[in-house]
């Protein structure tokens, strides 16, 4: 169910977000399945082979690429750890990503006059702090340069994300 709440809270729109699990797949879709970071990284370190090297926790500094090999060299900062040689290097350091300057040359984001907050809650705090959700739903409120969004996740937890636009 999706429903629509104004700024105080009060419903004004409850909707049935449509098919079936069954009728999707039926036509060869997928249900889409919402998780959290922490269930994705579970699911990608199981999917490796026991032999692959993954740095949880070590700070990047830079890398290197071997022109004859193609193979990376990578550095990490204040000699956390020992510089390790791989053929795919994946980065998930965030908004502020040293791999993606180094990679694309773009520089620091900038400012987009918008601040966002995020927060995983079991269901139950969702509930006593006030969001009626109910059977898996999710909720949303909107106004003039602010929004909110709450969403059930996998684990039977809730997603909420608020944010404000301004000058």
């Amino acid at each position: 169910t999706q429903r629509v709440l104004a700024a105080d809270g009060t419903l004004i729109k409850a909707s049935s977000i449509g098919k079936t699990r069954q009728e999707f797949e039926q036509q060869g879709y997928r249900t889409p399945c919402l998780l959290g970071w922490y269930e994705v990284q579970q699911m990608l370190l199981q999917a490796l082979p026991k032999s692959t090297a993954v740095h949880l926790g070590a700070e990047f500094d830079r890398y290197e690429q071997d022109a004859s090999t193609g193979l990376l060299t990578v550095h990490f900062k204040g000699g956390q750890q020992q510089p390790v040689q791989a053929g795919l290097l994946v980065a998930a350091d965030g908004y502020f990503s040293r791999v993606r300057r180094q990679a694309v040359g773009d520089g620091l984001p900038t400012y987009g006059k918008t601040v966002v907050w995020r927060a995983r809650l079991p269901a139950a705090s969702a509930v006593a702090a006030g969001l009626d959700l109910q059977d898996n739903s999710s909720a949303s409120a909107q106004d003039a340069g602010r929004y909110f969004f709450a969403f059930p996740i996998s684990s039977g937890e809730y997603v909420w994300t608020a944010g404000v636009t301004g000058e």
